[in-house]
């Protein structure tokens, strides 16, 4: 599966993303047509890890600074649940694991474009990664807020790595699949206003694993999150 990604990116976001080298799996997934598509870039949220079973590799300082430190403080076995491109790969070939739900419903749905669904690779034609640089550690088997709770250095991180990837990648079309992750996106890009974004076309839609994105809201226009999401893809094909 790892045909449908380019590394052409690699080396540059390991020397100007000062955490990538230290977490490699957090390396945004790029598909291997990128240079040829509309170069739409998903935003997912965060990855999740499961703390009370990760408590014996791992302290609660090592997650508070998590920045400072590397993916070997999670030990061989859950280092893989941050592993961005595994999670992609997993979904587009869908027939050993389990995908995570966000990323089986974003393939699903962008298989009901005939201008997608000609490629016989999905995510060989887009970008993914999530916004958040560290992940949410849920305290307990069915904790209820799975989200993350992000401090200050994880907003100020997630806005400054998109900078960077955008620099290098030359998205035009940038969604987020998470509206924790878009509002704080534009909290800080409402004081900054950066001219490197001026151009992209930027939006959002629900998380692709929660409700919404089966829940019609007047706030996407009496559409689903999917049925938005799908019309975003439809507009920029058409562009």
């Amino acid at each position: 599966m790892e045909t449908i990604l380019s590394t052409q990116y690699d080396q540059d976001f390991k020397s100007t993303i000062p955490h990538i080298a230290n977490y490699p799996e957090l390396l945004p997934f790029v598909g291997k047509n990128w240079e040829t598509s509309k170069r739409i870039l998903f935003l997912g949220e965060s990855h999740y890890l499961p703390y009370d079973k990760l408590k014996a590799y791992s302290s609660f300082d090592y997650f508070q600074n998590w920045y400072e430190g590397n993916s070997f403080g999670l030990g061989d076995i859950y280092r893989k649940y941050i592993y961005t491109r595994n999670n992609v790969f997993i979904a587009e070939n869908g027939t050993h694991e389990k995908p995570l739900s966000i990323y089986f419903n974003l393939k699903t749905a962008l298989l009901e474009l005939p201008e997608v669904s000609i490629n016989q690779e999905v995510f060989s034609n887009f970008s993914f990664y999530n916004y958040y640089q560290k992940p949410a550690y849920i305290k307990g088997e069915k904790h209820e807020n799975r989200s993350i709770q992000p401090d200050l250095i994880d907003d100020k991180v997630a806005y400054e790595t998109l900078l960077r990837v955008t620099a290098l990648t030359n998205p035009k079309v940038i969604i987020f699949v998470s509206r924790k992750a878009y509002k704080s996106f534009m909290q800080m890009y409402s004081t900054r206003n950066e001219s490197i974004l001026k151009n992209i076309k930027i939006d959002s839609v629900p998380h692709a694993g929660r409700q919404w994105w089966y829940k019609k809201s007047r706030s996407y226009g009496d559409r689903t999150g999917k049925q938005k999401f799908l019309d975003l893809i439809k507009e920029a094909y058409l562009n």
